[in-house]
């Protein structure tokens, strides 16, 4: 990912270790602190609350006034009652919301708990701010625009002030298996950690320490495969790695090297005959290579992007359109801090 986005539209998930009743902790809302454990052990957290519903659009509706009573006549409008503050919780460091445009914090310092730092906001959204970045120690760790329904917890290692990046990487099994993989402790450079969601309720997550020692993860399901292959592909000292696991990441094979000279690698692995799409940074431009199913080179190294990319990550993803035409999509920042889409219907010659 470019940067790690807060998506303020994702269903009710939450992941905890299974010593702690964090459920149970997070109902309490953090109002007191015999609520919270000496030590806690939440792994992470993203809540669309039930009472910060996204605005819905009733047409024809009459305008409301600022405490929601009807007022004028009928008009073409979405209204949102939503009040509770929106928050953001980390115990590696207070994380706020940065408006680099009106250049001011919106959050502000609301309560402390145990070793968690609990900042809030309660700003009027008008649905059409530009994109916010997510700080902490002063350091920039995410983005996301403003919205009035999520707030979430920032995973101890994962999103560290300490980072010169944020990686944080996801994926899906056809069998609604979430499975995540991210650098461990504060430094760019840690021990890999995957771990796995069910997709059943209490989503408790089991976390496997990897050997590898990496700046980069990225994960990928091959949802053709009937085995439902993890590929695990990492930047190592400079270079693009691969390795494979059938149990979700518990265990993986020997590594293999995909390129010696690149960083923020990507893959994605076709739905349509299992082809996997590898795409990296190097210095500016974006090379890649594709493989068959069996791993057969396909494509060898060859340059996607020519120029203009910051070493910032970069997003594949297949679309698949019409009778199963495929269409390879790269997102990635270019040096100007823009986001930059750009689409392929082989993977190869991008526009």
């Amino acid at each position: 990912m470019p940067d790690a986005i807060f998506d303020p539209l994702l269903n009710p998930d939450a992941w905890f270790d299974p010593e702690l009743d964090a459920q149970q902790w997070f109902s309490e809302e953090f109002e007191t602190e015999e609520a919270a454990p000496a030590t806690p052990k939440v792994i992470g957290i993203l809540v669309n609350t039930w009472r910060e519903v996204p605005p819905l659009a009733m047409f024809p509706w009459r305008a409301r006034d600022a405490d929601m009573q009807p007022t004028g006549s009928y008009v073409q409008e979405v209204w949102s009652l939503a009040q509770s503050p929106r928050r953001y919780i980390s115990s590696s460091g207070a994380v706020h919301l940065y408006d680099p445009v009106g250049l001011t914090t919106w959050t502000t310092l609301e309560a402390t708990i145990g070793n968690w730092l609990i900042t809030s906001h309660e700003h009027i959204i008008g649905n059409d701010e530009p994109m916010f970045q997510i700080t902490q120690g002063g350091d920039q760790i995410a983005q996301g625009r403003p919205w009035w329904g999520y707030f979430s917890v920032v995973p101890d290692g994962i999103a560290d002030s300490a980072k010169a990046s944020v990686c944080v990487a996801h994926d899906r099994s056809r069998a609604d298996r979430h499975v995540f993989g991210w650098i461990k402790g504060t430094s760019t450079t840690g021990l890999v950690v995957i771990a796995r969601s069910p997709n059943t309720s209490p989503f408790q997550m089991d976390t496997t320490e990897q050997a590898i020692t990496a700046e980069w993860v990225w994960l990928r399901f091959d949802r053709a495969g009937a085995e439902q292959t993890l590929y695990l592909v990492t930047e190592e000292s400079g270079a693009v790695y691969v390795r494979t696991s059938t149990d979700e990441g518990r265990t993986f094979s020997v590594a293999t090297t995909i390129d010696s000279a690149g960083t923020k690698p990507a893959l994605e692995i076709s739905e349509l005959d299992g082809r996997r799409f590898y795409y990296w940074i190097d210095t500016a431009t974006i090379h890649g290579k594709i493989y068959d199913a069996k791993g057969n080179v396909l494509e060898a190294e060859f340059t996607a992007v020519a120029a203009g990319v910051a070493d910032k990550g970069i997003v594949a993803r297949e679309r698949v359109i019409n009778a199963g035409e495929r269409r390879i999509t790269l997102t990635y920042i270019d040096t100007s801090n823009n986001v930059v889409n750009v689409e392929s219907d082989d993977g190869v010659t991008f526009s």
